[in-house]
């Protein structure tokens, strides 16, 4: 199975090699590696470790914010929602209160 690495430490797999062995490079994520997803020799993306900012993980602690988590039910289950206008507006809004 190839594995490669670059000088920083980023792993580098093809889309069938991630297929076929994938809880073993989820495993190197979880480590905190990076790997770098190719096909045909062509990066398309990568898949990275969760990482926080000090600022955020010191919100955190101070109970200010709460990280992410799973959803508590599926997507599918999740009632849409259908706001008029585009994300400017509605940021505009919840800015101007």
């Amino acid at each position: 199975m190839p594995l490669g690495a670059d000088d920083a430490g980023t792993l580098t797999v093809g889309i069938r090699d991630l297929r076929d062995h994938l809880s073993r490079y989820l495993a190197e994520v979880k480590a905190g590696r990076s790997i770098a997803v190719t096909e045909h020799g062509t990066v398309i993306g990568t898949i990275v470790p969760m990482r926080f900012s000090e600022r955020t993980m010191q919100l955190y602690r101070e109970g200010k914010i709460n990280l992410p988590t799973l959803p508590k039910r599926p997507a599918s289950e999740i009632q849409r929602v259908h706001v008029e206008g585009g994300i400017q507006d509605i940021l505009r809004e919840v800015k101007d209160g």
